[in-house]
């Protein structure tokens, strides 16, 4: 698993169940990322991307879609 760092340019909402403004993402070295609430663990997982294609021929590109469609997901559920 690796954990990323949200930049303070994803504009990523507090958790909707406890407000917490602690998020992190990550992913398991896949073109699939989590975003996940530090402190009630309230989580939920992007879109994959290049889900056919070879670990080693992932692309930045896969992963930036990925990325914002966990952010994209995460910001859905926030009130």
């Amino acid at each position: 698993m690796i954990n990323l760092t949200i930049e303070d340019g994803d504009n990523v909402k507090p958790c909707p169940f406890c407000g917490e403004k602690c998020i992190d993402m990550w992913n398991t070295h896949r073109a699939c990322y989590t975003v996940q609430c530090l402190e009630c663990g309230a989580e939920i997982t992007g879109k994959a991307y290049g889900s056919n294609v070879e670990s080693s021929k992932l692309t930045r590109r896969h992963h930036s879609n990925a990325k914002l469609s966990a952010l994209v997901a995460w910001n859905r559920r926030s009130p």
